[in-house]
């Protein structure tokens, strides 16, 4: 008797009872991710890092735009991150770039990833200053003494 309530309350059910836990054939969607482009997110970049010098650490990459086809996200504070987001031209340039990876830009080892188009334009919407870099950016946001 106890047998047969063990197993009539077995969580994990008897294996004639369980089902398929993915869906129907009918319910399955194509792959979201199969019409959103690759880019690389690299992380750990010194603060000060250029386009340019991305440009250079990526030699043997196509980037599209050159150096305008980097991002660099800024925080709240209209600070660097310490990423940046490349955009490839093609798959090949994306697989070279990815060899990159842990190699070192100054003192620094640099993280690369694959990411995506939509991830990039995510990030482009939230930050502040729209990763615009230069000697004006950030200004509107430096508080000073309220005299000056």
């Amino acid at each position: 008797m106890s047998s047969e309530r063990e197993r009539k309350y077995d969580p994990r059910g008897s294996p004639e009872n369980k089902r398929s836990r993915s869906p129907p054939a009918s319910y399955r969607q194509a792959d979201p991710m199969k019409d959103d482009p690759s880019v690389v997110k690299i992380r750990g970049l010194p603060y000060q890092t250029t386009a340019m010098e991305v440009c250079r650490f990526f030699k043997d990459c196509e980037i599209v735009g050159g150096p305008n086809g980097i991002y660099f996200p800024l925080n709240e504070r209209g600070l660097p991150t310490g990423e940046a987001f490349v955009e490839m031209e093609t798959a090949k340039d994306i697989d070279k770039a990815l060899e990159r990876h842990k190699d070192c830009i100054g003192e620094r080892y640099i993280e690369v990833f694959e990411s995506r188009m939509s991830v990039m334009e995510r990030v482009k919407k939230t930050c502040t200053e729209g990763g615009v870099r230069g000697k004006d950016a950030g200004r509107e946001r430096d508080r000073g003494f309220r005299g000056e």
